[in-house]
């Protein structure tokens, strides 16, 4: 049974999932019936929003990265780093919502933090949001409102200082050390058809 997935609706997608025969398969593929119910409908904005909740409930962080790489086994493992969560947003919202991505792996001004976000493209123009359960944020411009991406961020750091986040850096600077115009961060993947970690198992 083949199915477009992001035109399914969830009934189309539920029945796809029964008519699965393999049990790994249909673990596969019950991830996207729950994806997409809990990004429900609204702007494509709106349901990325919902699918950042979503990956923030399913994983949790740990000491040690699991060094997993595919979406599937991350999840089956419910435990991820900042980068493994950029990657399951990245891989669903392409697959559901048709919405390319890029993993940004930031260096923070202390010299020894790292962290991992995402910036998709929608609505003709890139914006970052940061997956991480423990990090979870979108930078709001404050004259339209518009999710910015790292570029606008490390020339308006003031905007992350506003957030209030609890998390320091060693230096004692808060996430907006993420945010160095002078230190851009390295492009890790793009998550779109054409890489092979997008590719499905079916």
């Amino acid at each position: 049974m083949t199915i477009d997935l992001q035109q399914a609706t969830l009934r189309e997608l539920f029945q796809w999932v029964g008519a699965e025969s393999d049990p790994d398969l249909q673990d596969k593929k019950r991830f996207f019936l729950q994806v997409k119910t809990a990004m429900g409908n609204g702007t494509v904005e709106e349901r990325l929003l919902r699918l950042m909740t979503w990956v923030g409930t399913k994983l949790i962080s740990t000491q040690t990265h699991s060094r997993l790489t595919q979406p599937f086994e991350i999840l089956k493992s419910g435990t991820a780093w900042c980068d493994q969560q950029t990657k399951i947003f990245g891989f669903f919202a392409w697959w559901l919502l048709g919405v390319p991505a890029r993993e940004l792996a930031m260096k923070h001004m202390d010299g020894v933090n790292g962290h991992s976000v995402l910036e998709a493209m929608h609505n003709d123009s890139w914006h970052l949001y940061d997956v991480h359960s423990e990090h979870q944020a979108v930078y709001r411009h404050p004259d339209d409102g518009h999710i910015m991406d790292w570029q606008e961020l490390a020339t308006h750091p003031d905007v992350v200082v506003a957030e209030n986040h609890w998390w320091r850096g060693n230096n004692g600077m808060g996430k907006e050390g993420f945010y160095d115009p002078t230190r851009p961060p390295e492009t890790c993947s793009e998550l779109h058809l054409g890489n092979k970690f997008i590719a499905l198992p079916w």
